[in-house]
């Protein structure tokens, strides 16, 4: 259980470990323009100031030096490191549901089902056997958008150094591996016509449009039980006047995965 003690104060100050995880750079980008600043490493600084030099013009004070980071920031930690977790407020963030939470203070956040998923997850290998024609392997999820993730870590920054406890993330239903097969492919067989020229009216028709219908989920047992995210929704309810609302659409999301993995087999 998560709980709040105090009331928090300004200014947001925050320790990223690793500013080059997708999620928390992402979150570092809307923080700097709502105001936060960030300290990280000094040997990621160059090349942190180089990946924000846009964001950094609008907000020169989203990042300060290492030295600078005051006692009381929130550390963000990818997993758990008990060493680190000994200065300021942990936030300790999970993207394996089967990672073992450390006994330490602080804040354990999971994400589950993230797009694009995470490096060497099992989610991602997947995706990358079905861009390679392997389509016999099939892997749902409560699929969730990294920048919907995003933004509400970013909203929830400020009151994070007043939680203890754990929190989970995830998509609000769930999605089959038949379905979301059907959902990425056409986005892949488009990306390849676009490339080759051999583009027709078929790539643009949607033949296996997934019909959207209710789901008593009371009754509902043919996929896994979803993370308990009420303990998130009523945390950014209480402290933000908004609950856990993803927003962006599910072919939307798909359409990073697909950029994530061809920067990836490119570069």
């Amino acid at each position: 259980m998560w709980k709040n003690e105090h009331t928090c104060t300004m200014s947001v100050h925050a320790v990223v470990m690793e500013p080059f995880n997708p999620l928390l750079s992402a979150v570092m980008e809307r923080g700097m323009l709502a105001g936060y600043r960030f300290h990280v490493p000094e040997h990621f600084e160059e090349d942190v100031r180089t990946r924000f030099k846009t964001t950094l013009i609008t907000c020169p004070e989203g990042l300060q030096p290492w030295s600078t980071a005051p006692q009381g920031a929130v550390w963000f930690l990818v997993g758990d490191d008990e060493h680190l977790s000994k200065h300021g407020h942990a936030v300790r963030l999970h993207f394996d549901v089967n990672t073992p939470k450390g006994p330490g203070k602080g804040c354990d956040i999971t994400v589950h089902d993230l797009l694009p998923p995470p490096a060497g997850s099992a989610s991602r290998s997947v995706f990358e056997a079905w861009m390679k024609g392997e389509k016999e392997r099939k892997h749902g999820g409560y699929w969730c958008s990294l920048h919907d993730v995003a933004s509400a870590i970013s909203k929830a920054l400020p009151y994070l150094c007043l939680t203890n406890g754990s929190l989970n993330i995830a998509g609000r239903r769930y999605w089959t591996g038949e379905d979301t097969y059907r959902e990425f492919m056409p986005l892949v067989h488009r990306s390849e016509a676009g490339k080759t020229g051999d583009f027709t009216q078929h790539h643009l028709s949607q033949h296996h449009d997934i019909p959207l219908t209710a789901v008593d989920i009371e009754t509902e047992d043919h996929h896994p039980i979803r993370p308990s995210i009420s303990e998130f929704h009523r945390f950014l309810e209480k402290h933000t006047g908004e609950g856990w609302r993803p927003i962006m659409p599910l072919r939307q999301s798909f359409m990073l995965v697909l950029a994530a993995l061809t920067e990836e087999t490119s570069s």
